[in-house]
Parts: C-alpha cells; structure tokens; sequence
C-alpha cells in the first residue's frame, strides 16, 4: 500500500497538533486522585510537571538508581516542570527542605540544598552545589551560580544573576547584584524582634556602609554589638563565605 507525501504530512501535523494541545503540554496537573504514592509514582511527577505536594524531598544517587523519599515535616509543593536533579557521586544528595515552594520550570541542579520555607520563582535556575537557608525567596527568572550560599531571610529580586554569596536578612538585586538593604519585612514577619532587627542593621551598615574592609567590619560587629543569635549568623556567614559576598 501507498501513501502520498500530502498524506503524512497531514497526519504528522494532525498528531502534533493533539499533542500540543493535550493537557500535558500546557502543564496543567493531573485531577486523578490516588492513594499515597509511591516513590516511583513522585520521580514520574517531577519529571512530567505534574503538581506534586509532598514532605520535603531528598533526590540520592545509590549507585546507578535514584531514589526519591519522604522526610519528616510539612508539606513542599512543586509546581509544573520543575526539575531536581540527583547528585553525582554514589551516597550524595540534593535535598528539599519542608514548606518549600517551588514555581513553575524551577530547575535545582544536582547536589543542591534548600532548607525550609523557601520560595523559588518562576524559572530560577541553580548550579550544582548551591545551598539556600531557611525563609530565603529568589525572585523569578534569576540563575545562581554554582557553589553559591543564600542565607537565611535573604531577599533575591528578580531576573538577577547572583555569583556569589548573599548573607542572612540581605536584599539584593540588579545586574550586576547589588545589596540595597535588608529583608525587614520578612524579618518581620517571621516574628524576629524589633531590637534585634535593629542591631542586625547596624551590622549591615558597619559592613556596606563603613570604609572598613571586611576583617575590619567583622571585628567591630563582634565587639560593638550586643550578642544576638542573628548578629553570630551573620558574622559566621560572612567570614566562612569562600566565593565573597555580594557587596
């Protein structure tokens, strides 16, 4: 049997347009409801952008299998296609923390660690290795380098490139990033102290502000500041950072 070239061009182009306009392909979730499922179940919904909810995540390379499993805590939600990759060596991970919301198309590269309560935007890409701490958020669009540390509370804007490293309570934005401030609205919502907030600032403004170098400004937070947990954060983060800071 023969069939003319008009012919399966029209169906080629038929199929591919069904394809297109299946569900899938515009990303909406599954409504089919299942009962608790299963790890193999939760790798197929990372890989085909279905809606998962789930209690945080850890992606871990066992020889040459990868396993994804459930962590105590409260719920992750990971949004259509995003992806997470596994980690490269035998034993590693990435992991997910809990309450982590991960926006459409976010990719998480391979041995990447997000803590609680972070928030990824739309299209936030992260090279491998990258470690994001607890209440961070990185606006939609912003790629971070690979080996980058984002501390805690820390504020990302969007459509940023972020190369090295962002302290705890920091704001930062532009190309090329820029530190304008600190993330007081999420400090204060997050329930930290009015007098401590103050004292982190003042050890914002001792190290963006002052003409003292880094060593310097590190040394007169720790003596001239009152001992607060937030104020130890900060001064560990920023003189164990091996990429430097964002300034």
């Amino acid at each position: 049997m023969t069939i003319k070239l008009k012919t399966v061009r029209s169906l080629a182009l038929a199929f591919g347009l069904a394809l297109a306009l299946s569900p899938l392909a515009f990303g909406q979730t599954s409504t089919q409801t299942t009962s608790t499922p299963t790890d193999a179940t939760r790798a197929r919904s990372v890989a085909s952008g279905e809606k998962m909810k789930i209690k945080g995540v850890v992606v871990k390379r066992d020889a040459d299998t990868f396993t994804v499993r459930d962590l105590t805590g409260n719920d992750t939600v990971v949004r259509e296609y995003a992806t997470i990759h596994a980690a490269t060596e035998e034993g590693e991970s990435t992991i997910v923390g809990n309450n982590v919301l991960l926006m459409a198309y976010t990719h998480i590269a391979h041995n990447c660690r997000i803590g609680n309560h972070v928030i990824l935007a739309n299209t936030v890409n992260l090279g491998g290795h990258v470690r994001i701490d607890d209440y961070a958020i990185i606006g939609g669009g912003t790629p971070v380098h690979q080996f980058v540390t984002i501390g805690c509370h820390a504020f990302v804007g969007g459509a940023s490139r972020v190369p090295q490293d962002v302290p705890p309570y920091v704001k930062v934005a532009g190309n090329p990033l820029r530190a304008c401030g600190l993330n007081s609205i999420g400090m204060d919502r997050r329930g930290i102290p009015a007098e401590v907030r103050l004292e982190v600032k003042r050890a914002y403004r001792i190290l963006y502000r002052s003409q003292l170098n880094v060593a310097q400004a590190l040394s007169r937070i720790t003596r001239d500041l009152k001992p607060y947990p937030e104020i130890h954060e900060f001064v560990e983060f920023v003189r164990s950072s091996e990429r430097g800071i964002v300034r």
